[in-house]
């Protein structure tokens, strides 16, 4: 486990640094304009993922993890969902999305960004929940990296001969997604053999069944971090969108290496908390200290070094430095509480983990509606906190509920 995890923390390390020039190109290539409504797509992507997947990405972990015997299985079933519903998500946003979040998108560019998005890089975090399922984090650490460095390489290629637009950013995103992923099915997938589907129609709807209860506990995080990033752009304006959205850029570029680490621990967390709650919890009672070292840590190197985002973005992101520093102590709640939610669904729990997740979804819609009219980008602030922290104070409630229940058991037995 410490080894796949180095290996994916080396390769998240890569993504830090391709990410960061990425980042800064598309921010100074589009403008703090177009940026902002990237910025707002993307979290609209992001929500709306896990559901064109219908959480077969997760089931997949569960899968390989308990039963590596039906890989095949999982995989003809994940890519008809994601194919398909990918698709058809991504037609619906073209026609859709920019009256719904009040800007203007070229429509033949949306449908490529959200193809890009939906479809191709769905098909990838499908691949990777299958390859992390069976623990082989040294091809995820392989694939992430492609991914990033190939985004990297199209998009600079492009801001260099043509300049970006929404339409050759789109464009470019679509093609910079499509390389590694064809890269990916040729190399790794088709020793695999041909997808197979489910045995039987109930089998499928059991296997769905479950992947939308996996599937809106992603649905809830997406939301939960993309609440503010869609609702700026209407409520307080673009340019305030992409100060507050480079500042949550830049956070979640700093989450990677803590990604890393919760990819490799995911799937222990199923084979333990198939034991007991107990058991999983062990898992994370192990992981806790270094997550929230490195939390702390990240925190404090994002809140000191916050000015030089300034120099790097323009002139067009005065308050961006003032944005990461508010939003820099958020990734200590994001080590607290996300390992503890991943022992939650390890030891089968997903249904509170999912009812949890959108309830602090919903908190943070509520806060934001209230806050962002009155205070900016600063509403969007507090009312992430507020919500994290409820999230965190829901699963250590559930926790302590079920550790304290099988002690008892345990002690009457």
């Amino acid at each position: 486990m410490l080894r796949g995890a180095l290996q994916l923390f080396t390769a998240q390390i890569f993504r830090l640094v391709t990410q960061t020039l990425y980042f800064v190109l598309i921010a100074r290539g589009l403008g703090a304009v177009d940026f902002g409504k990237v910025t707002a797509l993307i979290s609209v992507f992001t929500a709306l993922l896990p559901l064109t997947l219908m959480g077969c990405h997760i089931l997949a972990i569960r899968v390989l993890a308990r039963h590596p015997e039906r890989r095949r299985a999982i995989w003809g079933l994940g890519l008809l969902v994601t194919v398909g519903l990918g698709t058809l998500a991504s037609l619906i946003l073209a026609l859709v999305a920019p009256g719904l979040l009040g800007f203007a998108f070229p429509r033949l560019a949306l449908f490529l960004f959200a193809a890009g998005e939906l479809v191709l890089f769905g098909i990838m975090v499908l691949v990777n929940g299958i390859l992390q399922g069976s623990e082989r984090l040294d091809r995820i650490a392989r694939a992430l990296a492609g991914l990033a460095l190939a985004r990297l390489v199209v998009m600079a290629a492009t801001q260099l001969v043509w300049g970006l637009d929404p339409l050759r950013f789109s464009l470019a995103y679509f093609v910079g997604t499509l390389i590694p992923v064809v890269w990916i099915l040729a190399a790794w997938v088709r020793p695999w053999g041909r997808p197979a589907l489910p045995a039987g129609l109930a089998e499928a709807s059991r296997s769905l069944r479950d992947g939308l209860t996996f599937s809106l506990s992603s649905v809830g995080r997406g939301l939960l971090l993309g609440f503010d990033k869609m609702m700026l752009p209407g409520m307080a304006g673009l340019p305030a969108a992409a100060q507050y959205g480079a500042g949550f850029r830049i956070l979640s570029v700093a989450y990677l290496p803590l990604q890393a680490l919760l990819t490799a621990l995911y799937p222990r967390f199923f084979r333990r908390g198939g034991e007991s709650f107990t058991a999983g919890l062990g898992v994370w009672r192990r992981a806790a200290p270094l997550a929230i070292t490195y939390g702390a840590g990240a925190a404090l190197l994002m809140w000191l070094l916050a000015p030089l985002v300034l120099p790097l973005l323009g002139d067009e992101y005065a308050a961006a430095p003032a944005a990461l520093r508010a939003l820099a102590w958020l990734i200590i709640l994001q080590a607290l509480y996300a390992p503890l939610g991943d022992a939650l669904s390890g030891a089968d729990h997903i249904v509170y983990r999912s009812a949890a997740i959108l309830g602090a979804a919903g908190v943070n819609l509520g806060l934001n509606l209230w806050l962002i009219p009155r205070h900016g980008w600063r509403g969007a602030v507090v009312a992430a906190y507020v919500s994290h922290g409820l999230l965190l104070l829901l699963y250590a409630l559930r926790a302590w509920v079920l550790a304290r229940s099988e002690r008892r058991e345990a002690a009457d037995a």
